[in-house]
């Protein structure tokens, strides 16, 4: 893979410098509380019916005009594809707005077995208050030589055809951050709900910056538009005033 380096004081080319009116509050209400965990790493996506929001233990799907809806354990929502023994943790919602539809991605893990998983779920439809979901358990453990790594802060993009889901590895036995690492999925069998290990995906390891050292945190777009590339970005280290 290759990537670009761009310094933040070259001119923007074609940027509208109108001003932007500040917008108004149209309504506000209560999150999900999550009691457990701090920060409770909250998400939340908006599509054209209801909101769907998360935090470290729970799922709510909620109306736009007063929060109410309804709440599940993540552990609970993943049951079907086992979640038994592991934490669940760092969920992450966006919405699709080409297959209209929402893609939920949280991480799994068990430090005593050594294991490690991606858990994403992806509604049937825009109107999640109707929709079934189809849930996915993807197997994240990776090895640096013969040292088992897990994956932490996962995030998710999307263009017209792709997901592409991205995680900082870290070694089990020490949890030194070892890289970051790319899974890309073809969209349309994630919208057929065919079975996990039926999934077709690329996995790219150990993503570095220009300069060659190692990316952290690497953050995929929601791609707008017929662009079929996506695009993703980490802030290079050491305080330094550079994206890739």
């Amino acid at each position: 893979s290759s990537f670009t380096t761009v310094d933040e004081s070259s001119e923007v080319k074609g940027f509208n410098t109108d001003v932007v009116q500040p917008l108004s509050m149209v309504n506000n209400f209560s999150g999900l509380i999550d009691s457990i965990y701090v920060p409770p790493d909250p998400t939340l996506a908006a599509g054209p019916y209801d909101l769907v929001q998360a935090v470290n233990t729970k799922v709510a799907i909620s109306s736009k005009t007063d929060g109410s809806g309804t709440s599940w354990d993540l552990t609970s929502w993943f049951s079907n594809v086992g979640t038994s023994g592991l934490q669940l943790f760092d969920p992450w919602v966006i919405y699709d707005q080409y297959s209209a539809r929402f893609f939920l991605l949280v991480a799994g893990l068990n430090t005593s077995t050594q294991q490690s998983y991606l858990f994403l779920s992806v509604s049937t439809q825009s109107d999640v208050s109707q929709s079934t979901w189809c849930n996915y358990r993807i197997n994240s453990k990776q090895f640096y030589g013969s040292t088992g790594l897990w994956a932490d802060y996962p995030k998710v993009g999307v263009n017209p055809w792709g997901i592409f889901i991205t995680a900082n590895m870290f070694e089990f036995n020490s949890n030194n951050f070892r890289w970051p690492s790319l899974w890309i999925f073809n969209k349309s069998q994630l919208n057929s709900c065919v079975s996990s290990g039926s999934l077709q995906k690329w996995v790219f390891n150990d993503l570095k910056n220009p300069d060659g050292t190692t990316a952290f945190t690497v953050q995929p777009a929601l791609t707008l538009g017929n662009n079929h590339s996506e695009f993703m970005v980490n802030a290079l280290p050491s305080g330094s005033n550079k994206l890739t």
